[in-house]
């Protein structure tokens, strides 16, 4: 039996179960303060996938740690090292895989805010560089062993040389690195030019910017594997395999907590010392203004009913026609007609809908 984990390995576990319980947290926020202003989205359910990809990748990384990571080979059975094989590969599949759901998430929530085109084509880049690095990474490992089962069992087989490894891992930290980069500095681009509360406009940007974090951890994680694929003692090479998976940890972890944590405004208001980051319920005055006969006075729209409270149209003539449509009537009422007799009046149904761009981010 494979001895209790301790020193790197038990921080793997610890690593593990916290960001799993803070990311679950975060997300579950994300959903409540989406659905508590109806605006559940793409980019939600791609937050959501990374989450559960993420949470199978720390399942993963804590069962190969209980099963032998971060423990001399010296100390474990044959089929010990098969199961903390298995359990890591499949950590290593989880860990692939999780990366393009989140980093996906985030461009398509930047997406929702930015109509200038540069900014989308940069988006739509990291997206499908994203999305196509994880799958030549998968791919690349899967097909790294002949037949698959040599990647647990090296008697059933074999498979590529170190070198081509750290050649797929670097690839791919490589790749890492500049989604990272560019999930944290894209969002203070467009948010800057956006009219909002600065309190808010800064918030958001540093939450974004904690992208920068996540590519500190794909570099750590890039060190030891280079450290792991060069090292010429198998035993102290199975050693150290939990400082790997525990920067992988870091780096998805961050990225989920860091692109949930950016749409929860529309729940600061229920925590004291935040509301001055919760979107306010302010009137939105919209004036439209006709030619010299005609007016169409402003118009008050409550972004938390969506519903027009007053409208006055006004005739340069002896007629005048005052109507009201409120949240609970959507008829006209005639309040007076200036001596027509006929009584004829021509309803209207208008619909008024007002979003700004500084609420799509939430």
């Amino acid at each position: 039996m494979a001895p209790h984990p301790k020193g790197p390995g038990l921080a793997l576990v610890v690593t593990a179960i916290v960001l799993s319980i803070l990311a679950s947290i975060t997300v579950a926020l994300r959903i409540i303060a989406r659905l508590k202003i109806k605006a559940l989205g793409k980019d939600d359910w791609l937050m959501i996938l990374g989450l559960l990809l993420f949470l199978l990748c720390s399942a993963f990384g804590v069962l190969a740690t209980l099963n032998g990571i971060r423990a001399h080979l010296s100390q474990l059975t044959f089929e010990d090292i098969l199961k903390c094989r298995k359990y890591f590969i499949v950590y290593q599949l989880a860990y692939g895989a999780t990366t393009a759901p989140i980093k996906a998430s985030i461009c398509v929530n930047l997406l929702r805010i930015t109509p200038e085109r540069v900014y989308r084509i940069t988006l739509w880049l990291v997206i499908g560089l994203s999305v196509i690095s994880s799958i030549i990474n998968e791919v690349a490992f899967l097909l790294s062993c002949q037949p698959v089962q040599a990647l647990w069992d090296p008697f059933a087989g074999h498979c590529v040389g170190p070198g081509t490894f750290l050649a797929i891992s670097y690839t791919t930290a490589i790749s890492n690195i500049i989604t990272d980069w560019a999930c944290a500095i894209l969002p203070a681009l467009i948010l800057w030019k956006i009219q909002m509360n600065l309190h808010v406009k800064a918030s958001l940007v540093f939450v974004l910017g904690l992208g920068v974090i996540a590519s500190t951890a794909t570099l750590m994680r890039l060190v030891y594997i280079a450290k792991y694929g060069n090292s010429e003692n198998t035993d102290n090479a199975v050693y150290g395999i939990a400082n790997i998976a525990t920067w992988g940890l870091l780096e998805s972890g961050i990225g989920i907590i860091a692109g949930s944590l950016a749409t929860l405004r529309p729940i600061l208001a229920y925590i004291p010392f935040m509301r001055k980051l919760a979107p306010t319920n302010s009137n939105v005055k919209t004036p439209v203004i006709t030619d010299h006969s005609h007016r169409l006075d402003v118009i008050r729209s409550t972004r938390k009913t969506g519903a027009m409270e007053s409208a006055r149209w006004s005739t340069a003539g002896p007629s005048h026609l005052h109507s009201k449509c409120g949240v609970e009537s959507r008829a006209w009422e005639e309040l007076s007609d200036g001596g027509s007799q006929r009584n004829i009046l021509k309803n209207t149904s208008v619909a008024v809908e007002i979003e700004s761009r500084e609420d799509r981010i939430v």
